[in-house]
């Protein structure tokens, strides 16, 4: 005989929601045995029976409070994500027909599953990922960035957009073009981003700027799976970077500045006018913390708060906006806290989370607006917006409003580090704020002494911001390993030092200074901002000496999938289903312990190639060149330290390679500790002799692809110009991959085999079809051309005169 269940599940309000839940939830569907007398056991098939049904009936209970809790719309802006995440990871440009027959049959699919609870979720996560997808290919269309794929000398003019200083004497210029002449370019960039020397940086935004530039193609990532310079370029509207050869004109537009142009100069004053106060390095961390223009901090002192864990105090974000509409709050609500009448009668929590508004979009404005800023503001907006309607400020609802805004405008951020690390730290300092309002609330003793009285409020903000900087830590572990592939072993004991004085007298000096300018009283403040800073910086440099290990090397893609599956599970429920995370968690983990480790790396330029030896260092093939990739490869391999080559006149044939690169002026030639022999060729006379010692040759020069009789597979400088960075991975087996498709002339090697080796090769672009991506297939080494000859000086003697023939 059986029965159906039928349950009662009240639940404990929430800390995030203003309701209780009371529901009446039959499981019609499942039914269990009825009570049976002892002496009637059932077997052990309808034991087991008892059990499956019972956990059936455990998941369908958890999945039925979080409906009720609301979660599944938590969900959305994951589903719509992973869609735009999906459109920017594929390799070819996806057609609009298709997408848009995708979102038409997912959106009638709800429809027919609008009465199926499960099925209409499910269907409408397929929607959602279909719309985000659509999403990411409308902002790739709008933005059409024309991007720059060769090399080229012109003379531009143009209008100045901002100018901010870089290094002593240096100014990086973002520059709309108007014109360009000899030559005169066909597909001219709409945007540069140049470099200039000389102190530019008080030129009102919106002046015209003409000179002489130097312009280059953006390059690409270091490495397959880094951080692509071009991508990131294309959403800014940016196609070329380069210098000034000379010094720049700039002439005061006679036009009427724009608004934009307006706050560009009142955040260039403003800077001007910090720095005067505050001067040398303090002042420019000041200036930082205000305005947004980071270019005059010295590097030393950027290293020092990676290394330390507090480069997250450079970037204005949501610390810096909370902190700063925070201390405004306070402010209000304690001034009108003195008149008992107003404050009765009067919305004062109102009246503060308005003029917190204010302020975070102020904040914004005069910070350069950058996405991290605008991103972070969107978030203040919504929760202090929820205050003016009554609803509670910090609530996963509200985190899940903010995102859905900002992936609908501005897409391709998911793929960023600064969208996934932002709201992975703030979903889980959520949850874990949920979870600690749960806990039973011990009535405050207010008849005991004030120093028990003060011991307790220090406890609780040392363990509060302990717990905040482990859990944001932790939320934002994977994504940090994986763009930086570097972690901050100090990260918790920084900002336990640090974090008091930037909440306590950094940022409140801040508000303080600007609302005393317009009075002229802003001198007396600064000062103790910069007090402020000193210390931050101290702290910075003191904990980066501590030393310990710090870079994680390469972490796949699939580990991080699994790691934020896991933390999406976690942060999201509210029920014991959350403990499902510990499944994609470790998963994540398996992936980490079983990676593999890159081989060999081979520069995009071709100038440079580095190979891990057995000893765990990383030996390049060039001192003077690739410094940056070198470092990031160090970095992905966890090598102890970077090898230079051992310099000899000339490389004979029956030399004996080592693991350390030998070099002479024209060829560098090293065997890997698993045997392969690799040789790196820099002009063509030193072909042959590469190809008798060496498995695999990498042509280190621009020109026609080059043969070897002996054998020996070439990695062309057009297959590097086209592909980008190259990566070796030393495998087991035999099987050769496939070849990978490509735009382009030699199709790239994508594994080489010898009698005891097999290595597989990854690319950085296995093809080129996406919009910031076509424009490589344009520069000279991609069509296998050598560089243009430099023309040759002529002295007419006798004259003084001298040109160039």
């Amino acid at each position: 005989m059986v029965a159906p269940i039928s349950a009662t599940v009240i639940t404990q309000k929430p800390a995030d929601e203003r309701f209780a839940i009371s529901d009446q939830v039959a499981f019609d569907t499942v039914q269990l045995p009825a009570s049976k007398p002892s002496s009637q056991l059932p077997a052990k098939r309808h034991l087991n029976k008892i059990g499956e049904n019972s956990l059936k009936l455990w998941v369908l209970h958890n999945l039925q409070t979080e409906f009720d809790f609301g979660t599944a719309f938590l969900f959305w802006p994951v589903w719509l994500g992973s869609g735009a995440l999906t459109y920017f990871a594929l390799s070819e440009e996806p057609r609009w027909r298709v997408i848009l027959l995708a979102c038409g049959f997912a959106a009638g699919l709800v429809f027919l599953a609008r009465n199926v609870i499960v099925l209409r979720v499910l269907m409408t996560a397929w929607l959602l990922g279909n719309l985000g997808f659509a999403l990411a290919k409308l902002e790739t269309a709008r933005f059409s960035t024309v991007m720059m794929g060769s090399e080229v000398t012109t003379r531009i003019t143009g209008k100045l957009i901002h100018a901010e200083e870089i290094t002593k004497n240096r100014t990086r210029l973002i520059i709309e073009i108007i014109s360009t002449e000899r030559p005169k370019l066909k597909f001219a960039p709409e945007r540069i981003r140049v470099s200039a020397r000389g102190d530019f940086a008080d030129v009102d935004a919106g002046s015209s700027v003409s000179g002489l530039v130097k312009l280059f193609a953006l390059p690409g990532p270091v490495q397959p799976h880094g951080y692509d310079f071009a991508f990131e370029s294309y959403f800014d509207g940016i196609g070329a970077a380069g210098f000034f050869l000379g010094e720049p004109h700039f002439v005061p537009s006679a036009d009427r500045a724009t608004v934009a142009e307006n706050i560009d100069i009142m955040r260039t004053n403003l800077t001007a006018h910090i720095r005067s106060t505050v001067p040398g390095e303090t002042g420019a961390v000041v200036a930082a913390l205000v305005t947004g223009v980071r270019g005059a901090v010295v590097e030393a002192d950027n290293e020092a708060l990676r290394r330390s864990g507090l480069a997250h105090v450079m970037s204005i974000s949501g610390l810096h906006l909370a902190l700063a509409a925070g201390v405004l709050i306070a402010a209000i609500r304690l001034c009108f806290a003195f008149f008992q009448t107003t404050a009765n009668f009067w919305p004062v929590k109102k009246m503060a989370a308005s003029a917190g508004i204010l302020m975070a979009i102020l904040y914004c404005l005069l910070s350069g607006s950058e996405v991290a800023t605008v991103r972070s503001t969107i978030m203040i907006v919504v929760m202090l917006g929820a205050v003016l309607v009554d609803r509670p400020a910090i609530t996963m609802r509200n985190l899940a409003i903010a995102a859905l805004i900002l992936i609908a405008v501005w897409p391709h951020e998911i793929a960023g580090p600064g969208f996934q690390m932002s709201f992975a730290a703030t979903a889980g300092l959520i949850a874990i704020y949920r979870w600690w309002a749960k806990r039973a609330v011990v009535e405050k003793d207010h008849q005991a002494n004030i120093i028990r009285r003060v011991y307790h409020s220090a406890k609780a903000a040392v363990v509060g911001t302990v717990l905040s900087s482990t859990v944001a830590g932790l939320a934002t572990l994977s994504f940090g390993a994986f763009h930086f592939e570097r972690l901050a072993p100090w990260g918790t004991l920084s900002n336990l030092l640090a974090l008091p004085a930037i909440s306590i007298v950094v940022m409140p000096s801040a508000v303080a200074a600007m609302v005393a300018m317009p009075f002229g009283l802003d001198g007396y403040v600064w000062p103790i901002m910069a007090f402020g800073v000193e210390f931050m910086l101290f702290l910075a440099h003191t904990i980066a000496g501590f030393g310990g290990p710090d870079a994680t090397g390469q972490v796949p893609v699939m580990a991080l999938l699994f790691s934020t599956m896991a933390l999406v599970v976690f942060c999201l429920l509210q029920t014991s289903l959350k403990w499902f995370g510990l499944a994609p968690l470790l998963m994540a983990a398996i992936l980490m312990a079983t990676r593999d480790t890159p081989a060999m790396f081979i520069d995009e330029s071709a100038k440079l190639v580095g190979i891990v030896t057995g000893d765990g260092n990383l030996a390049v093939s060039a001192t003077r060149s690739g410094e940056f990739a070198a470092n990031n490869w160090q970095r992905s391999a966890k090598a102890k330290s970077i090898l230079k080559p051992v310099g000899v006149s000339e490389i004979a044939e029956d030399i004996e390679l080592s693991s350390s690169f030998t070099c002479s002026k024209t060829l560098c030639a090293v065997q890997l500790p698993d045997g392969l022999r690799v040789a790196h060729i820099k002009a063509p006379e030193s072909l042959e002799t590469a190809c008798k010692i060496a498995d695999l040759v990498v042509q280190g020069y621009a020109g026609p692809p080059v043969k070897c009789g002996s054998g020996a597979k070439i990695i062309t400088s057009g297959m590097l110009a086209r592909g980008g960075t190259a990566a070796l991975y030393a495998e087991t087996g035999t099987t050769k991959g496939k070849p990978a498709k490509t735009t382009g002339r030699t199709q790239p090697l994508t594994s080489i085999k010898t009698a005891t080796t097999w290595h597989r090769i990854e690319w950085t672009y296995p093809t080129l079809e996406r919009p910031w991506q076509t424009q490589r297939i344009y520069s000279r080494p991609a069509r296998d051309l050598a560089p243009k000859p430099r023309p040759a000086k002529r002295v007419f003697s006798g004259t003084g005169l001298q040109g160039r023939v």
